[in-house]
């Protein structure tokens, strides 16, 4: 019965956790954005996150990526940490705010094209 009562905590703690990282990853660019209380903007970044969940697995990738080069070899880390602060640190920040730039775009008000006065 242990095992299995430790692969349901282990599961749960798993899935909380990739739902935490997925928050995680929206919470300051939605804090710089919109003014809201901190309980809303955390909800905000969660449901964020789950509707546009292909650009946020990109960006989970993007993330992911100097720790794959440690997971891979920490020689190939270190040779290449130079590389990904020097360079792909800035590129990966750019892609990763025309990503959030097109999903913000969805929830600004709509400008209105007509005039009510005339």
């Amino acid at each position: 019965m242990s095992q299995a009562l430790g692969a349901v905590v282990a599961l749960v703690v798993i899935v909380l956790s990739i739902f935490l990282i997925m928050m995680g990853i929206y919470v300051f660019p939605v804090l710089a954005r919109f003014d809201n209380t901190i309980k809303n903007i955390m909800k905000n970044a969660l449901i964020m996150s789950i509707r546009h969940l292909p650009s946020t697995a990109v960006i989970v990738i993007l993330h992911g990526v100097p720790l794959l080069l440690l997971l891979f070899s920490m020689e190939v880390f270190v040779r290449g940490v130079l590389a990904v602060l020097l360079f792909t640190v800035s590129i990966l920040a750019y892609i990763q705010s025309k990503l959030f730039v097109k999903i913000f775009k969805n929830y600004y008000p709509r400008e209105r094209t007509g005039d009510l006065c005339a």
